[in-house]
């Protein structure tokens, strides 16, 4: 029979080994959770400055995430899970790599231009631009009016190249951009949504008085070394009505989108930088290497649509 000391000690030993036991279970979780937490993806889709702030719109964004602009380390103000915006250091005019880490992983990363060329452009919307609303139903008729006189026979319509009656937007050189199809005033800075048709496609860009703008995600290809076909990522799968025209600098007359046919696939590699001959990247272990809905990168000359716009 056990003594009162001899059954003390083996309660001591028991509470001893339950606090090992429940300690030891407690640092596997947290391992776990935090293995689980690097593994979570985030998407940039773009990035600008604003009066000492740079505002990065994406999605994925939450706890642990941090933001490094050519390896300075940039003070988070505010979060959410598509916008971030961080203090900006003082920096010379030109293209710096941003970079989101959750604790130590590399999550995203994005060229961001920062006064390079020109005045700076309005800022972006949170996300790509969306089809055009479906036309609101007719109002009551009104009372018969008397029957005027047969008028002389006018002219035919004529649909303007590359857009569709009603509002459009011309360039400087009276070439027409498109048909106006949206129109967002949450701030003063909103774009316009102008339609245009590029073999067979309906895009979508966004423009303001001097700029097409761009927003682009990066081109994405099946082979290593990003010498294979490029491929452009659509909005949504299966592809929206109108897809977004992208660019990657805007300092290059030139865009792109998804061209037929669309398809959700995996990549291999990717180029952050929308110049894969220097920027060529593998897509493990970066959130890009899941399957995504993409057609094949068509290019879309804008040299012939030169600034400023207006409506007409």
């Amino acid at each position: 029979m056990l003594s009162r000391h001899d059954k003390g000690a083996c309660v001591a030993n028991h509470s001893w080994r339950q606090s090992v036991s429940a300690g030891a279970l407690a640092l596997f979780s947290v391992v776990l959770l935090s293995h689980a937490a690097e593994a979570q993806p985030a998407f940039i889709y773009s990035a600008r400055p604003d009066a000492g702030v740079l505002i990065v719109d994406g999605d994925g964004f939450g706890p642990g995430l941090s933001v490094v602009l050519d390896g300075f380390s940039m003070r988070i103000l505010s979060m959410t899970s598509h916008q971030i915006r961080a203090t900006m250091p003082t920096v010379d005019p030109g293209s710096y790599r941003l970079v989101l880490r959750r604790w130590r992983v590399e999550v995203a990363r994005f060229i961001v231009t920062i006064g390079a060329v020109g005045a700076q452009g309005p800022a972006g919307p949170a996300g790509p631009a969306g089809p055009a609303g479906p036309q609101g139903l007719p109002g009551l008729p009104g009372s018969t009016g008397p029957q005027g006189q047969q008028g002389s026979q006018g002219d035919a319509t004529v649909t303007p190249s590359g857009g569709m009656p009603g509002l459009r937007v011309v360039a400087a050189n009276g070439q027409t951009v498109g048909s106006v199809v949206g129109v967002t005033k949450f701030s003063g800075t909103d774009p316009t949504i102008v339609a245009r048709q590029d073999n067979g496609v309906w895009l979508a860009l966004m423009l303001d008085s001097n700029n097409i703008q761009g927003v682009a995600l990066p081109p994405m290809f099946l082979t290593p070394a990003c010498d294979g076909p490029a491929y452009a990522l659509a909005e949504s799968s299966p592809a929206p009505l109108f897809r977004l025209l992208q660019r990657s600098d805007w300092t290059v007359p030139t865009g792109f989108y998804p061209g037929d046919p669309v398809a959700v696939q995996s990549f291999v590699a990717y180029s952050p930088s929308g110049d894969p001959v220097n920027d060529c990247q593998p897509t493990a272990n970066t959130g890009w290497d899941q399957p995504m809905a993409a057609g094949p990168l068509v290019t879309v000359d804008l040299s012939n649509l030169p600034a400023p716009y207006k409506v007409q």
